[in-house]
């Protein structure tokens, strides 16, 4: 699981469930989660399709009576039918009735609520059931090593909008830049060294095997200089530390349990759930500084060229 979390809502009525899905998206946000939630009525047939074929979603939610032609139960059948394995949950102004046809049915999976009274309450409930049973703190680790290898690719890509506008001269002064950040902490791997200085280019600079996150940062840090922008403005460089510092933490730390409470530790330091949280919102604020900059750059250029 990334860090967004989905949810397909269906209602043949989308404006009465505006506030509902706007009170939900920021639930999701407090639990550290990018909210992505499609509504959609059942009448738009093949859009409904489209989302059903093509988009793995964490959270159905459907009004049971949807039109004459399809009841809810007609459409999680048509779901699980698909092979889309995803928690549900009904609701309508009859939640008796909709308990009554779910276990009759036999539907698994699948939740139900009041329209009115308790539906937001029941989402909330069930969203944090979901993202429990996926973020025990084992998982925050594969989640993080994740995050930060995507993180590693944002700043390969803020460097080669750079590097691409760059004439030779230039293009040889990022390479050569990113060169010696490698021979510099990497004397042990000499005769790879080497045979990068022997054909130099920026592919061979960004091999992940010689190059860290450390140097990525480095190097994106100098070329935001470059280009008259200010990092610090996002602060994305001393939380990219903490963030990878954090990374390599989880990497080496040990999973403890003490009271009934999983965390991992490391020497003296504790990374527990409500740090996990954190760290999850810090991730996403990360990756979204990233996505700015690189806009950024790219715009820098564009003007210089006169565009």
């Amino acid at each position: 699981m990334n860090l967004v979390y989905k949810v397909l809502w269906v209602d043949d009525q989308p404006v009465s469930i505006r506030g509902s899905v706007e009170e939900i998206g920021e639930h999701i946000d407090k639990l550290g989660y990018e909210p992505n939630i499609t509504v959609l009525t059942p009448m738009a047939e093949r859009e409904l399709d489209d989302a059903i074929e093509n988009k793995l979603w964490n959270l159905i939610v459907v009004d049971y009576n949807l039109t004459k032609e399809m009841s809810g139960k007609d459409f999680i059948t048509k779901i699980r039918e698909k092979g889309i394995i995803a928690s549900v949950v009904f609701y309508s102004a009859d939640p008796a009735m909709v308990e009554q046809e779910i276990k009759k049915s036999a539907l698994e999976g699948v939740y139900w609520a009041s329209r009115d009274d308790e539906l937001e309450e029941t989402l909330k409930n069930v969203i944090e059931y979901t993202l429990r049973i996926v973020m025990n703190v084992n998982s925050m680790r594969g989640l993080v090593m994740a995050e930060v290898a995507e993180m590693d690719y944002d700043m390969e890509d803020i460097i080669r909008a750079h590097h691409k506008n760059l004439d030779n001269g230039g293009k040889q002064k990022i390479e050569l830049d990113i060169y010696r950040r490698i021979e510099k902490s990497n004397n042990d791997r000499s005769s790879q060294i080497k045979r990068i200085a022997e054909e130099l280019s920026l592919e061979k600079c960004l091999d992940w095997r010689v190059i860290d996150s450390d140097k990525r940062r480095r190097t994106t840090q100098k070329i935001l200089g470059q280009c008259k922008i200010d990092g610090d403005e996002f602060s994305v460089f001393s939380n990219c530390q903490g963030v990878l510092g954090k990374r390599n933490f989880l990497a080496h730390g040990r999973t403890m349990v003490e009271n009934g409470l999983e965390f991992v530790k490391f020497g003296e330091q504790k990374f527990n759930l409500q740090e996990a949280l954190d760290l999850r919102n810090e991730l996403r604020k990360q990756r979204a500084n990233f996505k700015e900059l690189k806009a950024l750059i790219e715009s820098y250029h564009k003007a210089d060229k006169g565009q």
